[in-house]
């Protein structure tokens, strides 16, 4: 009996760990990046991206939609979601398939140091 419920336990914990190892985003495999509106104007595609827009303008009392950059560096290219939000500035920085790239990445001086950037999408 014990030795089950340690192996259950062991189970549950090894699920959450590895849960928690995810984006807050499924991100899709795909090397490609095509973004696609819908009939209002708003981001369809792809879903991580139009998913995470919306997030971030709904978190700020003051709800304004951030702008999307593409940053191309000498490598390859990354979205850039970014605005200033009730003086708060959001800066968030993706592979082109979704995946966050965080400060710590050691991508982030390329990317951030890249005078390549084209405003790919905007609200207004």
């Amino acid at each position: 009996m014990k030795k089950s419920l340690l192996f259950m336990f062991m189970f549950v914990a090894v699920l959450g760990f590895f849960s928690c190892q995810k984006d807050d985003i499924d991100n899709s495999d795909s090397t490609t990046f095509e973004l696609k509106l819908d009939k209002n104007g708003m981001i369809s595609s792809p879903k991580w991206l139009a998913a995470k827009v919306d997030s971030v303008a709904h978190s700020y009392k003051v709800v304004m939609y951030p702008f999307v950059l593409k940053i191309t560096t000498r490598s390859d290219f990354y979205i850039y979601v970014t605005g200033t939000f009730s003086s708060t500035v959001s800066q968030l920085y993706f592979h082109k398939n979704g995946k966050r790239i965080y400060p710590s990445d050691p991508l982030m001086d390329e990317i951030a140091s890249s005078t390549n950037r084209e405003t790919i999408w905007s609200k207004h």
